[in-house]
């Protein structure tokens, strides 16, 4: 699980999705890679990268076999940047900060501190090409209400997918607050990674 920018993979919906998969007999691993805003804005994304990929390494060393991503917001966008090889299914909460552009830049920014990417927001953005080869089926859950340039990078970005699908969830915004509407979008999520 790879949260977004503002917060760790604690509490509200985070929490109701490790349970439900719990319960489902699955194994979640939840990491905090950059616990204050100055470790986030001294990372790189190829720091982002790595840590996604040495997650899923544990989770196949403790004998998982089929493996997951579910990335809300900042930790969507990272995922997009790069899907690792080990995925079999992903799903994204809201894919925000790196987005689609005309313009591919994101090997300018491997290596870039996050805090010099910030603005101008160009510096962040992936051609629709680089999503052409992923593999593997990704579901994409939006809210309808949230920034009208990030409805329209999720519809981008399941266009550009080879298999994706696009779920947007009217009267929500970036952060499916409420008790029923996180529980509706883990069930959604739990749903499309049972496949």
């Amino acid at each position: 699980m790879m949260p977004g920018a503002g917060h760790g993979p604690w509490g509200d919906i985070f929490d109701l999705l490790a349970e439900d998969a719990a319960r489902d007999g699955a194994y979640v691993l939840r990491f905090e890679g950059w616990p204050t805003p100055d470790d986030l804005e001294a990372k790189t994304l190829r720091e982002f990268q790595s840590e996604l990929v040495a997650a899923l390494e544990r989770l196949r060393e403790a004998g998982c076999t089929e493996l997951s991503v579910v990335a809300k917001s900042f930790g969507g966008g990272v995922t997009l940047t790069d899907v690792p090889d080990a995925v079999d299914r992903a799903v994204l909460w809201a894919p925000a900060t790196f987005t689609l552009g005309d313009t591919d830049r994101l090997e300018d920014a491997l290596d870039t501190p996050f805090e010099e990417l910030i603005e101008p927001s160009e510096r962040r953005t992936f051609a629709p090409s680089r999503l052409a080869d992923v593999d593997v089926p990704v579901l994409v859950i939006q809210g309808a209400d949230d920034r009208p340039e990030l409805v329209e990078n999720a519809r981008g970005v399941v266009d550009a997918l080879p298999d994706a699908e696009l779920v947007v969830r009217e009267g929500e915004d970036h952060s499916f607050r409420g008790d029923d509407r996180e529980q509706a979008v883990v069930e959604q999520t739990l749903a499309f990674l049972r496949d």
